[in-house]
């Protein structure tokens, strides 16, 4: 694993990312991709069913990392039970004739019978599997913000 980081640096994470620097989260076996082609937008596997177009997903702080991790455990717990259906109501949802109660029943059904510790095994999975990268990014040179995604925190996520 080693050679994964020979030209790469080490950063030692400290205090002033908490609100500052711009960190993406990937599987640890897309560093030799990066390493030679870089980001590139695409619709990663968590988003295939749930965005159109291909993006870049980062984060500004560490703070903003934290509240991220926050809603992936959530929507984790409400994963557990039925991929299939989850998968499903992702598609039809998209549509405007798509009954919005079905959705509601599904996720008030989950929340009563929530799993939380199968979604907190499957998260402890993706740190182990996932590196954080500190990317190298200025605004208005490397970026420019397109669309900011409604979490708990209006401007957490940026995308590129």
């Amino acid at each position: 694993m080693e050679e994964m980081f020979d030209s790469m640096n080490i950063y030692k994470l400290n205090t002033n990312d908490i609100d500052s620097n711009f960190f993406h989260f990937t599987k640890r076996n897309n560093i030799n991709s990066i390493k030679i082609n870089g980001l590139i937008p695409k619709i990663g596997e968590n988003a295939k069913f749930l965005e159109k177009t291909n993006k870049v997903f980062f984060v500004n702080g560490l703070d903003s990392l934290l509240i991220l991790f926050d809603c992936w455990i959530n929507v984790y717990e409400k994963l557990a039970l039925f991929p299939f259906l989850y998968t499903l109501g992702s598609r039809c949802i998209r549509y405007k004739y798509f009954p919005k109660f079905i959705a509601k029943w599904y996720f008030k059904w989950v929340n009563k019978h929530s799993h939380k510790e199968r979604a907190y095994k499957v998260f402890d999975q993706l740190l182990n599997d996932c590196i954080l990268l500190n990317l190298d990014i200025k605004e208005r040179i490397d970026f420019a913000w397109m669309i900011l995604m409604k979490s708990k925190q209006e401007d957490m996520i940026k995308i590129i």
